[in-house]
C-alpha cells in the first residue's frame, strides 16, 4: 500500500498493524479539508458454498459485496468503527463517489451498482438495442432471454470484456456476474423528479429461480 509517496507494507514497517480483518495505519496528521491519495493492491478469494452477502451461486455466477479496502466511518459517538467484517453486520461506510471496472470473460455479464458507461462497447447490437428500449418503456423488456443466453450471443466477440461503472453518493460498490443468467427489465419516470430521465429496474436470474429482484 502506498499512501502519498510513502510505502505502508505489513511485516515491513512499524507503523502498520493487521487485526483479523483491520488494517491500522499510522500516518501524519491530514489536516481538515486537505487529502490524500492511496493506491492499494489486494486480492479476494470468492467464498464458496455460503452466501453471507456475497459469494458464488455457483461455477460461472455469484455476486461481489464488500469486496475492496474501505477506509472505517469515525463518528462522533464511538469514534473508529474497528468492527471485523465476518459476513453478519451491514455496511458502516461514508457515502463517496466511485468508478470501477469490472473484467470478465465473453458472453459474462456483469450487474451493479450505478451506471454502465461502455454499454454500447460490451454488448452485441441485439442486446444493446433491447437495452435502448427498455431505458424507454413501461413494458416489461427481456434485454437477455433464453435465446439470447442460449446461444452465447451477448457480448461482444473479445476474450474478455471490462464492465465500467459510475456511481456518485453511495455507501458502497457491489456487484454480480453470471454467462447464462436471463435479464428483464422496465423503467419508470419518478412523480418528483424534475429531469426527464427515466430509471431502468430490472431483474437479473436463472430460469430455475423462484424469488429474486435486482434493482438498478
Amino acid at each position: 500500500m502506498v499512501i502519498g509517496d510513502k510505502d505502508y507494507n505489513a511485516g515491513n514497517s512499524d507503523k502498520v498493524e493487521v487485526s483479523g480483518t483491520n488494517m491500522t495505519v499510522r500516518i501524519a496528521p491530514l489536516a481538515p479539508k486537505s487529502n490524500l491519495k492511496l493506491s492499494i493492491d489486494w486480492n479476494y478469494e470468492i467464498n464458496k458454498g455460503s452466501h453471507s452477502r456475497t459469494g458464488m451461486i455457483d461455477d460461472s455466477s455469484g455476486f461481489i459485496g464488500y469486496c475492496f479496502p474501505r477506509i472505517v466511518v469515525y463518528d462522533d459517538m464511538d469514534g473508529w468503527d474497528n468492527n471485523e467484517y465476518l459476513g453478519k453486520d451491514e455496511s458502516y461506510f461514508d457515502n463517496g463517489n466511485f468508478i470501477a471496472d469490472v473484467t470478465v470473460p465473453e458472453n459474462y455479464v456483469v450487474w451493479a451498482t450505478g451506471i454502465m458507461l461502455n454499454e454500447k462497447e460490451i454488448f452485441n447490437e441485439k442486446v444493446f438495442n433491447k437495452l435502448q428500449k427498455a431505458k424507454q418503456s413501461d413494458d416489461l423488456i427481456f434485454i437477455i432471454d433464453s435465446t439470447d443466453a442460449g446461444n452465447k450471443n451477448v457480448t461482444a466477440k473479445n476474450k474478455w470484456n471490462t464492465f465500467k461503472f459510475k456511481a456518485d453518493d453511495v455507501p458502497d460498490f457491489a456487484f454480480g456476474f453470471s454467462n447464462y443468467y436471463l435479464w428483464q427489465a422496465s423503467s419508470i419516470k419518478l412523480k418528483n423528479d424534475l429531469s426527464r430521465e427515466r430509471i431502468l429496474v430490472g431483474s437479473a436470474f436463472s430460469k430455475a429461480h423462484k424469488d429474486f429482484l435486482m434493482l438498478h
